[in-house]
């Protein structure tokens, strides 16, 4: 009888739902080259309200690399369990900050690789000048405008709302792109900035590779589609990045 309540006890304990959980993968410089680790900059993790996470002693929580040698671009952070969260990569150079959205597991997890990113300036600045040369517009160079991207995707292509509603930092409605790679080459990247700029041609159909807007007011950015909706807290210069966005 005592090893069966012992037994019992042992049970219990593993039923206890944790109140952080670890959660981590690899992050790139560039979400088109999975060997582009990222090494240099910072992984931030925000809550709802934009605040840092603050552990059980009142720290902030950190992002770190604790396999430096053996796994240079996995990156671990732990965070409350179950709860959404705004993950901003900030690269040191020669990218931009992308600013992704998540929701923390209910238990020790890893995102995906490819999944959390940065932005690399001279292709997204590339793709973003033939977009606009395709819409006959002449969005501004992120890194001297001041402004804000976005550049979405959605989890089921197919069948894709193009009615989008966006709101900028100042709540202005924004004008929303969408996108189709041209071609059925499988050998052309569907990962984004992956594909040759002058493959992205603008959506005829309802099947959507991307979603994009340019020049956003940075602040509270909006997207919202029927009664889903995501919203991200964006500095100057960085891309708002509603990866595989789920709408009902």
């Amino acid at each position: 009888m005592l090893l069966l309540l012992v037994g019992c006890e042992y049970l219990e304990e593993q039923r206890t739902i944790p109140e952080w959980v670890a959660l981590g993968g690899t992050v790139l410089t560039d979400p088109a080259d999975s060997s582009a680790l990222f090494q240099e900059g910072d992984v931030a993790f925000t809550d709802d309200a934009g605040d840092a996470f603050l552990d059980d002693e009142g720290e902030v929580v950190v992002a770190e690399r604790p396999y430096e040698e053996s796994s240079p671009g996995y990156w671990r952070v732990e965070l409350p369990v179950d709860v959404p969260y705004q993950v901003t990569v900030t690269p040191e150079e020669d990218g931009y900050p992308a600013v992704l959205r998540g929701h923390s597991p209910s238990g020790d997890g890893a995102w995906f690789t490819g999944t959390v990113f940065a932005w690399p300036q001279v292709a997204l600045d590339d793709h973003v000048a033939s977009m606009g040369e395709q819409l006959g517009l002449a969005p501004g160079v992120l890194s001297e405008s001041g402004l804000v991207h976005l550049w979405g995707s959605f989890y089921v292509t197919e069948g894709a709302p193009t009615d989008l509603q966006v709101t900028d930092g100042v709540g202005e409605p924004v004008e929303v792109s969408y996108w189709v790679v041209d071609g059925d080459d499988p050998e052309v990247p569907r990962t984004p900035g992956g594909e040759a700029p002058e493959l992205v041609v603008p959506a005829t159909t309802d099947t959507v590779t991307w979603f994009t807007a340019f020049d956003l007011e940075p602040g509270d950015i909006t997207v919202a589609s029927g009664d889903t909706s995501q919203t991200f807290r964006a500095e100057a210069g960085s891309v708002v990045t509603p990866a595989y966005f789920l709408v009902p």
